[in-house]
């Protein structure tokens, strides 16, 4: 018969490989930041950023009162371990040189040697020693879930650990590196040095891929996947034991013995046992799957190997500790199933069994990574971060002054040029005598405003009637003065007839003698008036006779001024018989000057929205600084990041309005040539002979009405 597969209860010791808390003295950092918050921001510090460096304080203060884990407190104080870590992440960017300003000493002791302490004045220092808290914790949370057999947890928990151990690193080693480090590497405690890092790193790593297999175990994934998955934890925990157990820092991880008490060296065996035992489940679980391909040889061959393995595994823990006893149950029910599958293979299958150098090497297969400290954790963050706007670095408040003046220069340009445009185009249209020009067309439609004027004179003197009226009045005259004259004549014929007879008569009595006489003078006077009068008749009956010839020939035309205005202007003759408004450039520049007024109107409503959208300081401060901080203090040298996002709305609006003119000069050019042609149309329309001729007898009508109550002035008196 067949092994059964293996199955195993999880890591027992992993809940003992436990890294101890460092431990720390009290540091006033409210107090520090809260006075260095007033010097740079020459202000009071707001409400909210005294509550936020109080509780700075508080959490500190309840964090280092923890002296060691327990199953109560191990994932609470990892919680508040990594936010307290985020929070000072929030800071330190907002400082210079990590809040080497703050003139706050962090002192710190070794984890494995807590005689030693430390003592550094920035904020990095800080976030280091509580990342390897934090890490701490979480390594006891995990081993905790182990012992319940919540494995996704502890898988999820242990590669925070080392996510902290990671980001403790590479905060660590910019610090140390270079000519002029920030740090002293003789001064770290030897629970910080990169090596120690890395391997409490690799050590988190292998627990949780251990952890994976063990959930691998539990949902009967086949035995060649979780003998990758084992084996790969195999090589992470071969990796931290390699930097532990070197001759650098096993004799640090081992506590020291005195006169009453041996040097302790079981934190390190229980490494060198977990680091067996993965070696040995790997071959375990390689054997179970040579035995399901029917490699009875393999199979054998592999247990041989894991059962020795686990016998070094139980062989490395510490005397007399629940994990070797357990390690060597363990080891004890490996061999007893290795004799098993000897004897079955021996008896039944007789495959040949290669040696353990001949079986090939497991391929492992990795599914753990260091889950960093700010996943999960932003909205602490970013809540922590805001109770600061007014804090930050000497580069970024810089790029942010910048940023600043940048945007304001460009909407001061902006205003300038649109007003500057703005003032051309109404010179454009200004030269073309635009919208003015337009008036012509309603001018078109309408008399000349001194026709106007003459027609109402004229149309005041009461019209064709009363000019007939008083023609019809001189005509009776004339006929009276006429048959006056007549009778007149008639008189001074028969008197002169009977001076005739009279001469003829009297020899002697010649006519000089016949005038001088007494009785004859009155008669030569009246024949003397008769005279007179009878010129000044034949006078006014050609005077009379030129009027009514006028009359006449400009009847017609002071007939027409009868209608009211409104007709007369109706009446006005148009070249092709419709009005110059009715022209399709008229229809045309129209449309053009609207559209003009309103890119004008665009023009500066992108400007205004512009300005509005503009940020104070204060706003550019608090907005673009946290955004800056993100990106490492500084906007990229590409051009690209936080401070081109928060310029490209400004250079957008810059760009919208390049648009717009570009429209406003294909509008303008349009103008000019829609206004060629109502120059054309214009003078076609004004220059229209028959409209000339309908204006001058309008006005030779009026005339002609205004001078018939006049009469005559030549001659002189008529």
């Amino acid at each position: 018969a067949r092994a059964p597969p293996p199955r195993h209860k999880g890591l027992p010791m992993s809940a003992s490989i436990i890294l101890p808390l460092k431990g720390t003295k009290p540091a006033e950092l409210s107090n520090a930041l809260l006075s260095y918050y007033a010097d740079v921001t020459k202000s009071r510090p707001p409400e909210a950023a005294a509550a936020a460096a109080r509780t700075l304080d508080q959490v500190r203060e309840r964090l280092s009162s923890i002296k060691a884990l327990s199953d109560t407190t191990a994932d609470a104080a990892a919680t508040e371990l990594l936010a307290y870590e985020r929070q000072l992440a929030a800071l330190a960017r907002r400082l210079d040189n990590a809040g080497a300003a703050l003139n706050v000493r962090f002192i710190w002791r070794d984890a494995f040697r807590p005689k030693q302490k430390v003592e550094k004045g920035d904020l990095d220092w800080e976030r280091v020693c509580t990342l390897f808290n934090a890490a701490a914790a979480l390594g006891y949370a995990a081993s905790r879930a182990f012992r319940r057999g919540a494995q996704a947890d502890a898988f999820k928990q242990l590669q925070r650990a080392a996510g902290c151990f990671a980001a403790a690193h590479d905060m660590v080693r910019p610090a140390i590196w270079g000519l002029d480090p920030r740090w002293e590497p003789a001064s770290l405690s030897p629970d910080l040095g990169l090596e120690m890092l890395s391997a409490l790193r690799d050590l988190m790593l292998a627990q949780a891929q251990h952890a994976f297999h063990q959930k691998a175990v539990d949902e009967g994934t086949s035995p060649s996947v979780r003998a990758k998955l084992a084996e790969q934890a195999a090589l992470l925990f071969g990796a931290a034991l390699r930097t532990l157990d070197s001759q650098e820092l096993r004799d640090y991880v081992t506590e020291e013995g005195s006169l009453f008490k041996p040097a302790d060296d079981s934190w390190l065996r229980r490494l060198r046992a977990a680091e067996a035992r993965a070696r040995a489940i790997a071959q375990e679980e390689a054997a179970a799957a040579a035995a399901a391909d029917s490699s009875y040889g393999a199979q054998v061959a592999r247990l041989r190997l894991a059962s020795e393995l686990m016998r070094r595994a139980a062989a490395a823990a510490p005397d007399g500790s629940p994990e070797r006893r357990s390690l060597e149950d363990e080891s004890s029910s490996l061999s007893q199933r290795t004799r098993q599958a000897e004897q079955d293979n021996a008896t039944i299958y007789q495959d040949p069994v290669p040696s353990a150098g001949a079986l090939p090497r497991l391929e492992p297969k990795l599914f753990v990574k260091p889950i960093r400290p700010e996943e999960g954790l932003s909205s602490a963050q970013a809540a922590y971060a805001d109770a600061f706007p007014a804090l930050l670095p000497a580069a970024t408040a810089a790029a942010v002054t910048q940023f600043h003046g940048e945007v304001h220069a460009k909407l001061h340009d902006l205003s300038t040029r649109t007003t500057s445009d703005a003032e051309k185009a109404q010179k454009a249209l200004a030269e073309l005598e635009l919208p003015q020009a337009l008036e012509a067309c309603e001018a078109d439609k309408r008399l000349p405003a001194r026709l106007v004027r003459a027609i109402a004179k004229a149309q005041a003197t009461g019209g064709v009637g009363v000019l007939e009226e008083l023609l019809s009045a001189c005509t009776a005259l004339e006929k009276e003065a006429v048959g006056a004259a007549t009778m007149a004549n008639e008189v001074l014929k028969a008197e002169e007839e009977k001076d005739a007879a009279l001469l003829s008569d009297e020899p002697r009595l010649t006519r000089p003698l016949l005038h001088a006489l007494k009785t004859t003078q009155p008669l030569v006077i009246t024949r003397s008036q008769l005279d007179t009068n009878r010129e000044r008749l034949e006078t006014a009956l050609e005077v009379t006779a030129k009027l009514r010839s006028r009359h006449e020939s400009s009847l017609r035309e002071m007939g027409g001024l009868d209608a009211p205005l409104e007709e007369l202007e109706a009446r006005l003759p148009h070249l092709d018989g419709t009005p110059l408004e009715a022209e399709p450039c008229v229809e045309a520049l129209r449309a053009l000057l609207d559209q003009l007024e309103q890119l004008k109107a665009e023009a500066a409503a992108k400007v205004e929205a512009g300005r509005i959208r503009a940020p104070s300081r204060a706003e550019a401060l608090a907005e673009l600084g946290a955004a800056l901080l993100c990106e490492g203090g500084s906007p990229p040298a590409d051009g690209s990041g936080a401070a081109a996002a928060a310029m490209a709305p400004f250079d957008q609006v810059v760009s919208e309005y390049d648009a717009l003119q570009r429209r406003r000069e294909a509008l303008l050019a349009a103008v000019a040539e829609q206004h060629a042609l109502f120059v054309v149309a214009r003078h076609a329309e004004e220059n229209y002979a028959e409209r000339q001729e309908y204006l001058g007898s309008l006005s030779h009508g009026a005339d002609e009405m205004c001078a018939g109550p006049r009469g005559d002035a030549d001659p002189p008196g008529w």
